[in-house]
């Protein structure tokens, strides 16, 4: 009898996973953001190694785990949207399958999660999207899922730290939501210094490789974006109105997240507070950071955790009751995920875009498909054009911004500065212009003879101090690597990296 109800709960549980592989892949597009990942994987296998522009070496993308996992992806096909929607939709459904096994495939339990996922938009749009998140999530399920095996058999006691230490690697502020779960861990596990350190041993060996090829431990989008002279202030105001700004769009995720923030603390399970407390820091640190330019894409990390929690701590019949409301809200809701976009305005006043809708009509697979069995391009976005366009130009330089399209489809050999910076070695680490700025998109007045001195290759920028610290990451990012003079440059960029980051704290 036990044997076939559990095979009667498995049959269902496909049943909801053939369910949300559907509604997945009918929302699955690509952002612009994406493309500079991508971008970053054809410069590899041109044979200029994991970087932005052929001439230097920087990492221009925030997630190395992802950019791993889409290298190894390339290696079966090159197409920039078939392949990171393709990965990013098996990690999402992974991430599901994780959560319904640990709780042994209850029907109830695996109904309200498949419901409660499929009606947020905050999670169906970037259960795709070409970004991180759906590996995060697969990665946090099982964080969650081995801490509690490991807690209560004392079994597999270096996952745990492992699933952390990818977490990391997969985008370094997950910190944030993992660490409150890391310490009650630590604290309570009786594993040995040992394991720790073989589940640490994937982020130790790239923080190593980062230092040693990029010549800094982070990525160049923390300082694009943290050393941009930006008031606390104005950040915190703007985080604001991003945390408003997801009430409007996508009002089921703040319920989900208060209910399973509350369902955590409430718990009697150490490790169930303790993922609570990483919800509310990481809610914390998205509001001082000033939020995201993309609606929902950093709260989509706690609404995982906060669905994670309410599977693991709802009550049977309160699972149905969520099942209904989920229903509710997409029978009444004009901004469900089944709409696949919203209506207009796509970007509201403070910068924040419904991203998914803003591509929709170039980067969804069904757009994608649709156009390749017309024989049409895909994408057919004007910065794909101008970034052939580009390509197929005599120039060899270009100042930009908005890089990822345009600067994927202009080719590995092409050199594309981004005025933003995220791209650029230099401009990161200087202020940006004293002007209203969209977060996230912090715009730097190219410094006179910069554009001069990378054609050149010559230091012909005319402002003392920036040519200074132009002639300190040159050497980090463009002499030999095992060059004496570049490694101690190495140590001066990143002592300087360090005051940069605190003043702007």
């Amino acid at each position: 009898m036990h044997a076939q109800k559990l095979i009667h709960s498995r049959q269902i549980t496909a049943f909801y996973l053939i369910v949300a592989a559907t509604v997945i892949l009918i929302n699955s597009w690509i952002c612009d953001d994406a493309f500079i990942t991508m971008r970053s994987v054809e410069q590899v296998f041109a044979g200029n190694g994991p970087r932005w522009n052929p001439h230097e070496r920087v990492q221009a993308f925030t997630h190395p785990l992802w950019f791993i996992v889409l290298l190894f992806a390339r290696l079966f096909s090159k197409d920039p949207i078939i392949v990171p929607i393709t990965v990013g939709a098996l990690c999402s459904l992974s991430a599901l399958f994780v959560l319904f096994k640990s709780v042994k495939f209850s029907p109830e339990k695996c109904l309200m999660t498949l419901a409660l996922a499929l009606s947020s938009r905050t999670w169906i749009d970037f259960s795709t999207s070409g970004l991180e998140n759906p590996l995060s999530f697969l990665l946090l399920s099982l964080f969650i899922t081995f801490t509690l095996k490991s807690l209560t058999l004392q079994t597999g006691k270096a996952i745990p730290y492992l699933c952390f230490s990818l977490l990391l690697l997969c985008r370094y502020d997950n910190i944030f939501l993992t660490l409150p779960l890391f310490v009650g861990l630590y604290s309570k596990s009786s594993g040995s210094w040992k394991q720790i350190l073989w589940g640490f041993l994937p982020l130790f060996i790239w923080i190593a490789f980062s230092t040693f090829y990029y010549g800094s431990p982070l990525p160049n989008t923390t300082f694009a974006k943290l050393s941009a002279g930006i008031s606390r202030r104005t950040l915190i105001e703007q985080g604001v109105h991003y945390l408003l700004n997801l009430i409007r769009w996508d009002p089921i995720a703040p319920l989900v997240i208060l209910g399973g923030t509350v369902s955590g603390l409430l718990s009697r399970n150490l490790c169930f507070k303790a993922i609570s407390l990483g919800i509310i820091l990481h809610i914390i640190y998205t509001l001082l950071i000033g939020g995201d330019f993309m609606a929902g894409r950093f709260i989509s990390y706690p609404y995982w955790a906060s669905l994670s929690l309410l599977t693991f701590t709802l009550p049977r019949p309160m699972c149905l009751f969520a099942v209904c409301a989920a229903v509710l809200f997409v029978i009444l809701s004009p901004n469900h995920p089944l709409r696949q976009v919203t209506t207009k305005p796509l970007i509201d006043r403070f910068g924040i875009a419904d991203e998914k809708s803003v591509y929709w009509s170039h980067t969804s697979l069904r757009h994608c498909l649709s156009s390749l069995k017309a024989g049409r391009k895909c994408p057919n976005h004007m910065w794909r054009r101008k970034g052939e366009h580009f390509r197929n130009s005599s120039k060899a330089i270009r100042v930009k911004g908005t890089v990822g399209m345009f600067g994927y489809y202009a080719g590995t050999q092409k050199i594309v500065i981004d005025i933003c910076g995220l791209g650029d070695p230099l401009l990161s680490r200087i202020p940006a212009k004293p002007i209203k700025h969209r977060i996230g998109h912090f715009v730097r007045e190219i410094p006179e003879g910069y554009k001069l001195s990378v054609t050149s290759g010559k230091n012909m920028i005319k402002d003392p101090s920036i040519r200074d610290l132009y002639a300190t990451t040159r050497i980090v990012t463009q002499e030999r690597l095992f060059s004496w003079q570049r490694l101690k440059k190495i140590v001066k960029l990143n002592a300087q990296d360090v005051v940069r980051l605190f003043r702007n704290l």
